[in-house]
């Protein structure tokens, strides 16, 4: 249910842009939904009959939750954009504009002056038990169905058959995560993430039922997808129906086998477990070494020290290689951006520097052969359970790294075994690979890589001590910093990107020429490791600057800050490796990459005929006026119109991303038209408009005057298909109005129209509300004046390609038309 602020008009004579407000059919108010507030400054609210005074512009459920009182949700999660799709937030409000109570989402709507909010009622009461029995019920289907697959155990081709399905439903096919649809609540926390924050598509809902309510990308198991296994859907998933792929099984059968049981613990590792065992305060990290040997293993080392290792090898790369050196998730890159291949940092992630140092250096020191040893490393991170599995990673064919189990499952097994921090002493973690640097430490938040490798390269280059320590430019949780580093008279242009979709982006712009760096830290979870698939799943929005601050907190307190002042570091060359990138450190230090493309299926699009139309909900709540609209037929006759008439251009348009706010505000609608907003585009549609003579208005379509919608001559769509196939919240009411059976088949006769859509192509249901509005246009008579256009995110040229040849096809149209209207003739 978001809303985009509007624009002002564009043109004095705006008067189609200033239509009613209509209620949605599901009877959900949006006249105080994001986007739609004007008011600055403190607001006057009534909660339940408490009045309170809270920032204009705020979240209700926020507001609402900060005073305590109880609205539950699915769908909204504070560190995701707002979605409105489970409705269990539902709330009654209003206001000066109408007397009338009406249901809102809380996640959806922002305080204004003089509203008031109730949160209990008959009404509301039968809301929440209506949603939760609808979510009950289709988990309890899903739950029927799996038993119903297994009474087929003894047919063979129903078991077949139903096999397959149920396969769809429990997807174990990845290293690293698994899904089980049986637990799903279908709040859609996952396909948001998903696309919004890790930029990659995997998941979707488009087309679901209730046996299968997540669909993946190009309808394939997850292995066989663009997946990273980064695990954010695991985090955000309220119901662990999407979950790390359990291993905790596997370490105890280790250990009752009788190997020499080996744990590494993550820079995140000491900062999540506290959490993860439901601590108020952060757990003292002296104690997570115990609380390992707690659990049964014999050695605990840190792989803190196989940082600064990893420091010493990619500091000397870099310094050796001066150009796009790039540190990233080697999956995502082997996957999607093949073509880096050869940027990429070839040194190991810490995991896989100190498996291979505890199978190769540490068990000769043990007496012990590499397969006698289980070495698990305790990680932040899901996708280093699909990393450890990589052949490269082994050596004369032993795996490096075993088991990784993730801070959620140690913490877990922790509470499932009694034992609490409070039960053990501090301990260190065991040498020779226990020491570390405050450099290492930092490997656990964005931009501590970079910091730590400056810190290194810059003293190894210029043979100085270097200035200040700290390098705040590229320290914070922003998607993207940049910064210029001078060594000496080296000038190093150095970027952190966290955040999958924030890579996209960044590499996108490399790719285009658009950015140039020397070295480039790459962490594909927001804020770095902290924010990793693994940590613990928490609704607090300030979670990941909680975890940044403890970070920096245990590296300043370090006595050694650099990684190649590690003592333990320089007697690991002396004794065993040589020196950085010597041939011993390149056959167990460093990995190579091969391209793993994922092969896309074509782009399947459907012809008009066969695309369903978007099925409204009528118009409940509305007006009679608007209910029977004035839908007669027009006169057969084209009446010739006047030259100024004539260049009249109405160009509509219906959005559901936050930008157009930025839009309306700053007018920048080039800036922001890159990032794919149907109002940026839209606004270029204006001013190429202008540059060809027309007058153009433009109209937010979720505010069109319906009296005078039938009388439009000519028109402009552009359209951004939300979520899987829908079409903009904010303009449903329209679209929904327009479907409805009572308008003439001849209602926009008059009308000449094209369409530009603006869609993911990795969808199933590509521009589809685009489609169903142009179908819609042509059932109701009107004649389109250039075929629609195929905006797609995905491509290269974000879209810039389509909308070119769209534009050069409509304006050839709209000059032909514009001369038929002034001659009187007939189209």
């Amino acid at each position: 249910m978001r809303h985009d602020q509007t624009a002002r008009d564009i043109h004095e004579d705006d008067g189609a842009s200033q239509g009613s407000h209509e209620t949605y059919s599901d009877s959900f108010d949006d006249q105080g939904c994001l986007g739609a507030q004007t008011f600055t400054g403190p607001c006057r609210v009534i909660m339940n009959g408490m009045e309170h005074v809270v920032p204009s512009g705020s979240i209700l459920l926020e507001v609402l939750r900060e005073r305590g009182v109880p609205v539950p949700s699915l769908c909204w999660h504070p560190r995701l954009p707002m979605v409105g799709k489970c409705k269990l937030c539902a709330v009654e409000v209003k206001d000066g504009h109408s007397p009338d109570w009406k249901k809102a989402c809380a996640c959806a709507t922002l305080v204004t002056q003089d509203m008031q909010i109730r949160t209990e009622s008959p009404d509301l009461s039968q809301h929440l038990s209506e949603t939760l029995e609808k979510i009950a019920h289709a988990q309890n289907s899903r739950g029927l169905f799996a038993k119903a697959v297994g009474s087929f155990a003894e047919t063979p081709d129903l078991q077949r058959i139903f096999g397959l399905a149920r396969h769809s439903q429990v997807d174990d096919t990845n290293d690293s995560i698994v899904l089980d649809v049986k637990t799903c609540t279908e709040c859609s926390r996952c396909v948001t993430v998903c696309r919004e924050v890790s930029g990659m598509n995997i998941y979707s809902m488009a087309g679901s039922t209730p046996q299968f309510p997540i669909k993946k990308q190009y309808g394939r198991m997850i292995v066989d997808t663009e997946c990273v296994a980064c695990g954010q859907c695991a985090v955000f998933c309220p119901s662990a129906a999407i979950r790390e792929r359990a291993q905790v099984h596997e370490v105890q059968q280790a250990m009752q086998a009788g190997k020499v049981m080996v744990a590494g613990v993550a820079p995140a590792t000491r900062v999540g477990l506290g959490e993860q065992l439901g601590l108020t305060e952060p757990l003292n990290p002296n104690k997570v070494p115990s609380l390992l040997r707690a659990l049964g293993f014999q050695f605990v080392f840190d792989l803190n020290f196989a940082a600064d290792l990893t420091i010493m090898e990619e500091g000397h790369e870099l310094l050796g290689r001066i150009q796009a050196a790039v540190r990233p998730n080697g999956d995502f890159v082997m996957k999607v951006y093949p073509e880096l291949l050869p940027h990429l940092s070839t040194a190991r992630s810490p995991q896989q520097m100190l498996g291979s140092m505890v199978k190769n250096y540490f068990a000769r020191k043990l007496g012990r052969r590499p397969d006698e040893i289980c070495f698990v490393s305790c990680v932040p991170c899901t996708a280093k359970k699909q990393e450890c599995k990589r052949p490269q990673l082994k050596t004369d064919g032993i795996p490096d790294v075993d088991i990784c189990l993730t801070v959620r499952e140690v913490g877990d097994w922790l509470k499932e075994k009694g034992i609490s921090p409070d039960a053990v002493s501090e301990s260190e973690y065991d040498n020779p690979l226990g020491t570390h640097s405050g450099a290492g430490q930092l490997f656990g938040v964005s931009g501590g890589v970079m910091e730590a490798a400056l810190r290194t390269a810059y003293e190894t280059y210029t043979k100085k001590k270097l200035p200040k320590l700290t390098f705040h430019e590229i320290r914070g949780l922003e998607g993207l910093r940049t910064s210029t580093v001078m060594m000496g008279s080296l000038e190093l242009h150095v970027a952190v990107v966290a955040g999958g979709a924030a890579v996209r982006r960044l590499v996108d712009d490399i790719l285009s020429n658009r950015a140039h760096y020397h070295f480039i830290e790459v962490m594909f979870c927001p804020g770095g490791c902290l924010g990793g698939g693994g940590m613990p799943r928490s609704e607090n929005p300030h979670v990941l600057e909680d975890r940044a601050a403890q970070i920096y907190g245990l590296e300043e307190r370090n006595t050694i800050r650099k990684s190649h002042e590690n003592p333990q570091i320089r007697a690991l060359y002396e004794d065993f490796l040589g020196e950085p990138l010597s041939p011993l450190a390149h056959r167990l230090l460093h990995t190579t990459y091969t391209p793993r493309p994922v092969p896309k299926p074509p782009v399947r699009v459907a012809t008009m005929e066969q695309l369903p139309l978007l099925q409204g909900g009528g118009c409940a709540g509305g007006d009679d006026d608007n209910m029977s609209m004035d839908t007669t037929t027009v006169d057969e006759e084209d009446e010739a119109l006047t030259a100024r008439d004539a260049k009249k251009l109405a160009i509509f348009y219906a959005t559901q991303t936050g930008n157009a706010l930025a839009v309306a505000k700053t007018g920048n609608a080039l800036a922001v038209a890159k990032t794919g907003n149907a109002l940026a585009v839209a606004k270029l549609v204006v001013k190429a408009a202008r540059q060809q003579g027309f007058d153009p208005v433009l109209i937010d379509m979720g505010k069109t005057d319906r009296h005078k919608f039938g009388k439009v001559r000519q028109a402009v769509f552009v359209v951004s298909t939300f979520w899987d196939g829908h079409f903009p919240e904010h303009a449903r009411g329209f679209w929904d109005w327009l479907t409805q059976p009572f308008h003439d088949r001849r209602y926009l006769k008059l009308m000449r129209y094209s369409v530009f859509g603006l869609g993911n192509s990795t969808f199933e249901l590509f521009n589809h509300a685009a489609r169903c509005l142009d179908k819609r246009l042509f059932e109701l008579g009107a004649k389109r004046l250039a075929p629609i256009g195929d905006g797609d995110y995905e491509a290269r040229d974000k879209y810039k390609g389509t909308f070119k040849v769209w534009s050069k096809a409509l304006w050839k149209a709209l000059k032909l038309n514009q001369k038929r209207l002034t001659s009187g003739g007939r189209g």
